[in-house]
C-alpha cells in the first residue's frame, strides 16, 4: 500500500507504483480492478484517514519505524471510529483477510453491526432513493 511492489513474470521485472496511488480504471481487469476497489482500497482508505498519518513523499523516508508507527496511529483511528469490530477477539481478528476488514468498515456493515456511537459517527448518506411514482 505504501511503497508498491516488484512484479515478478519469467525473466522480466517490473515495479507497480504503490497502490495507494492507483485508481481502478489502471488496472488491466475487471477481477482485479473489483478486488481493489472492494478488498483493498475501503480498509487501507480508512486507515489513511488517521489524524496525523501523513505518507512522505520521498520513498527513502517510510522505513520500518514509519510503518510501525503509523499502523499503530490507524489501528487507534479504526478503534475510536469502528470499535464494534474490537470487541470480536483479536485471535479472529488476526485471521480476518482484507476483504473482512473491507466489509466491516462500510457504512452497510456498520449500520449492521456497529454500536449505536459507531453508527452515529457515519457520514450522512448521500444516496437519494426515488419512488417508483416519480
Amino acid at each position: 500500500w505504501l511503497l508498491g511492489s516488484i512484479h515478478v513474470e519469467g525473466d522480466k521485472r517490473c515495479m507497480i507504483k504503490p497502490y495507494r496511488l492507483i485508481v481502478g480504471k489502471e488496472l488491466p481487469s475487471k477481477e482485479l480492478k473489483a478486488a481493489y476497489k472492494l478488498n483493498w482500497k475501503p480498509i487501507f482508505g480508512k486507515m489513511m484517514e488517521a489524524p496525523g498519518v501523513i505518507i512522505p513523499p520521498n520513498y527513502e523516508d517510510i522505513d520500518e519505524d514509519f510503518v510501525q508507527t503509523s499502523f499503530a496511529i490507524a489501528t487507534k483511528h479504526l478503534k475510536e471510529q469502528y470499535s464494534y469490530i474490537f470487541k470480536t477477539p483479536e485471535n479472529k481478528r488476526d485471521l480476518w483477510s482484507l476483504s473482512t476488514w473491507s466489509q466491516k468498515v462500510q457504512p452497510n456493515g456498520v449500520r449492521k453491526n456497529g454500536t449505536p456511537e459507531d453508527i452515529e459517527k457515519l457520514p450522512p448518506s448521500t444516496v437519494v432513493k426515488k419512488s417508483k411514482q416519480e
